[in-house]
């Protein structure tokens, strides 16, 4: 059972698939994709309310962070980031030989504003966030976002992988603010992580950069029409949202009632579980019946759970359970 990577519990549905192979039958295979990604830039662009010329595409929004950080870092440059947040950044500035500063979040999850400031040196080229942040799950406020915009010295990058979870965003800003950049996934609520497509949008002048940066043919054909496919039918997404948002809610109920966890609020397809025992235990028992969770190898008392069907929440509560009732009886209580 896998409920640790946040992918979507719902693949396409049948009578969607059969008018996607379609589509896909008048792909050349012998033919090179469009370069450009242009059906499919517009139809981001559509999308996300922004100009073509303002999108930016990619093999997931893994590989747009990465290129952000290459674009903008050199070696020894810096990158600024909060903590806990999404665990690869760390590896992409390392891969550019850029050196990651970690501030940790303020009370209660608050943006560390006056910190992040504080941190900036005359290196710092890139600041990283995770809106709504993974492993934490909670939407932190756009104003302090848009005040860091306007003060940081470089680039401001807000990863919006779960926004179609809260619909915040940041992306009516970009262009306003000639430094801020937003990336996004359709890995998530599109549930078309085996796609690997992400995009970002950004000011015209960054974008061309970014796609300057970029070797060609980046995305193959029969994925530049899938992810088109998908974009020009948002009633798939919609209906697939809603339901996750319904199974999150059967999540929270689930896990509240195991002894010991807390599920914290969430707008995001996942929910971060604290737990009163140590979450490598947790996370090896688990893992001995075959039901993965993250360990995201906070303070040992954290787990980050996907949403997934209620069918498979009643069976990681009833395991947690016994956890539990196994730990409570090898200690004598």
């Amino acid at each position: 059972m896998k409920l640790n990577q946040n992918e979507s519990p719902f693949d396409l549905p049948p009578e969607e698939r059969a008018l996607l192979a379609e589509e896909l039958k008048a792909v050349p295979l012998n033919r090179y994709p469009d370069p450009e990604h242009q059906a499919l830039r517009q139809s981001i662009a559509a999308s996300a309310g922004a100009a073509p010329d303002m999108v930016v595409v990619a093999a997931g929004a893994n590989a747009l962070i990465e290129l952000l950080i290459r674009w903008a870092c050199g070696p020894g440059d810096q990158v600024l980031t909060v903590s806990p947040t999404y665990h690869l950044y760390g590896r992409f500035a390392s891969m550019n030989r850029a050196e990651l500063i970690d501030i940790p979040w303020g009370p209660s999850f608050v943006l560390p504003v006056a910190e992040l400031l504080g941190a900036v040196g005359p290196r710092a080229r890139l600041l990283l966030l995770c809106r709504p942040n993974n492993p934490t799950g909670h939407l932190f406020p756009a104003g302090p976002v848009l005040e860091l915009a306007e003060r940081f010295p470089g680039v401001v990058a807000v990863d919006e992988a779960y926004f179609d979870f809260c619909r915040d965003t940041l992306a009516p800003f970009v262009g306003d603010a000639p430094n801020l950049v937003v990336v996004r996934t359709m890995s998530k609520a599109y549930g078309a992580a085996g796609l690997r497509v992400g995009y970002a949008l950004a000011p015209p002048a960054i974008a061309g950069s970014l796609r300057d940066l970029q070797a060609p043919y980046g995305l193959g054909g029969l994925t530049q029409v899938t992810a088109t496919f998908l974009l020009r039918r948002p009633h798939i997404m919609e209906r697939h949202r809603g339901a996750i948002l319904a199974n999150r809610d059967d999540l929270a109920r689930r896990l509240g009632e195991v002894p010991g966890a807390t599920a914290l609020p969430s707008a995001t397809n996942f929910l971060l579980v604290r737990t009163d025992c140590s979450a490598d235990a947790l996370d090896r028992y688990l893992r001995d019946r075959r039901i993965l969770v993250r360990n995201v190898r906070w303070e040992d008392r954290h787990i980050r759970v996907s949403v997934g069907t209620p069918d498979e929440h009643a069976e990681l509560a009833a395991a947690m359970r016994a956890f539990h009732g196994e730990r409570d009886a090898e200690q004598g209580t």
